[in-house]
């Protein structure tokens, strides 16, 4: 059975050395890197390997570790992953606006949305978004941003409140493109990201998202649909894209680690059965930083000139991460970036009571394997976060970086959307 030889340890790292050396030891046998934070690192390794991979580390690691998820444990997790819960039914009831005010009135809102009660394949995530593109078409747009390398559509849902406006290059608005799964393996970060679009459709129709007349709003499931699918079909801890490489049994590159701006492969993981491939000159041309956004359709759904932001959701850590290449030098808009990290931290809080900052959820007791009855619950977490930040950029908060002499609105009070 698959992963029934596999653990997972959780290391205390207490120094710089021994982060550094566990990492080193992570590369040199190719074990999976399953988290890291500054006080633990998680890895994923077969039993067999658990004594070559000790061998590596200095002697203060050798023992300061505890398994855990064992073979069965992670077995187990693998296989709920996949369950539906008992009372789910099929995905297209609740999604007719009509069936929100019937037969499940009585329920709470979160239990109607059924498509979210458990993960859903490609296979059920296209047709939900051509559904959602048929049910509410004054707003809603399916699009393809490109293709992936096994052929495969990079769908995304545009909502707008202006889709039938005939929109020039030159008067294209600013989109916020809300994009998950760029990590195969991470359900959660793909399911959320759909129930996040679906909140924004049903609350503009119903006039309650003020949001989709400030910008343009792209949710992109999946930036990695030949990975996604490959964990559904064969490996349901695949983390790469399946893009070839020179090595054939090493299939994949790491889509975090390939934007163009300041890419270095020879500074990092350089070896195709890495986890964390780069990937190398020669396999630029699939690469995120080459996709065709600006051909979605239409020049108004998002171009270079338009775009505003991007949002990637993760799945572990619970951390809110902006776009960085170095430790060693501060952005100009620091201050901005840690008011909006502490809004978005109180905006989570609100929703579920808990402190901590923004990856998605999970503290790392099911990694990548978050069981489906926390699909809602996260949404709901990332909704609270993403209507922060659209408020954020819509009252002017990082208005500084482009114009230093306009002041940003004072956005600390205003209130949540409710």
């Amino acid at each position: 059975m698959r992963y029934a030889d596999d653990i997972v340890l959780r290391f205390n790292v207490t120094t710089e050395y021994e982060a550094v050396m566990l990492r080193e030891a992570v590369n040199t046998l190719f074990v999976d890197l399953w988290d890291a934070t500054n006080e633990f690192i998680d890895v994923r390794l077969s039993k067999d390997m658990y004594e070559p991979f000790i061998g590596l580390l200095p002697d203060t690691l050798r023992t300061a570790h505890i398994l855990l998820m064992s073979g069965t444990e992670l077995v187990h997790a693998v296989s709920d992953s996949h369950s539906p819960p008992q009372d789910t039914d099929t995905f297209a009831e609740p999604l007719s606006p009509s069936s929100q005010h019937s037969k499940h009135k009585s329920k709470s809102s979160s239990s109607v949305d059924l498509f979210f009660r458990e993960y859903r394949p490609l296979s059920a995530i296209m047709p939900w978004m051509k559904l959602m593109e048929s049910l509410f078409p004054e707003h809603v747009e399916m699009v393809s941003i490109g293709h992936t390398f096994e052929g495969r559509d990079l769908p995304g849902l545009r909502i707008s409140s202006r889709l039938d406006d005939a929109t020039t290059l030159a008067e294209a608005r600013k989109t916020i493109i809300v994009a998950g799964g760029l990590h195969a393996r991470e359900w959660i970060s793909t399911s959320s990201v759909n129930f996040v679009a679906y909140s924004f459709i049903t609350a503009y129709k119903a006039g309650k998202q003020p949001l989709v007349n400030d910008f343009d709003w792209l949710f992109v499931p999946t930036l990695n649909p030949d990975g996604y699918a490959y964990t559904w079909e064969w490996d349901r801890l695949w983390r790469k894209n399946r893009q070839d490489t020179k090595y054939p049994f090493c299939k994949g590159i790491d889509l975090d680690k390939t934007w163009d701006f300041q890419w270095d492969n020879a500074s990092i993981e350089d070896n195709p059965c890495s986890e964390s491939y780069a990937g190398s000159l020669h396999s630029r041309a699939s690469k995120l930083s080459n996709l065709p956004i600006g051909s979605a359709t239409r020049p108004s759904t998002i171009t270079s000139s338009s775009s505003g932001s991007w949002i990637c959701t993760r799945t572990l850590s619970k951390s809110f991460i902006p776009y960085s290449y170095t430790c060693n030098n501060k952005p100009p808009t620091l201050e901005d970036l840690e008011e909006l990290a502490e809004g978005l931290s109180k905006a989570i809080r609100l929703e579920n009571h808990e402190t901590y900052k923004i990856k998605l959820r999970d503290k790392g007791s099911y990694g990548f394997l978050l069981p489906p009855k926390y699909i809602v619950p996260t949404g709901k977490e990332v909704l609270r976060a993403v209507e922060y930040y659209g408020r954020a950029l819509a009252s002017g908060l990082f208005r500084t970086v482009s114009d230093p002499h306009v002041a940003p609105a004072s956005f600390a009070e205003q209130a949540p959307l409710e």
